[in-house]
């Protein structure tokens, strides 16, 4: 009797146990609240709460345009600042422009023929 007790007692403990495993991909609709004057960073109005991590890469899509990409550097509950590094379409980049954003892998280390022998 103790045995089958104690059997159900380990088993219940998997139950209560949170599932572990790599963060899932998000996707969201929000909307840049600040522009720096050189437009290589930005303030956009999503922050942890909202799944965004520090490191994050993502796309950043209008509607109908592909904007640009950027990558997390820093960030709180509500805002997430952006470091811009690719940008598709000139002129998207504004404040209180709405944008989807969708998380994007990191971008693979391709080292040129010059760099290649430092390797």
């Amino acid at each position: 009797m103790r045995v089958i007790v104690l059997l159900l007692f380990i088993h219940s403990l998997s139950t209560f146990a949170q599932e572990m495993g790599p963060r899932k991909s998000w996707q969201m609709i929000g909307s840049v609240l600040k522009v720096s004057e050189q437009q290589d960073t930005l303030l956009f109005n999503k922050g942890y709460e909202d799944g965004v991590a520090k490191g994050d890469h993502a796309w950043f899509w209008t509607h109908d345009q592909k904007g640009f990409r950027a990558e997390c550097i820093q960030i709180s509950e509500s805002r997430s600042i952006w470091q811009i590094y690719r940008i598709e379409t000139d002129g998207l980049l504004k404040v209180d422009a709405a944008f989807l954003a969708r998380q994007a892998t990191k971008p693979i280390f391709v080292p040129s023929p010059e760099e290649s022998d430092r390797l």
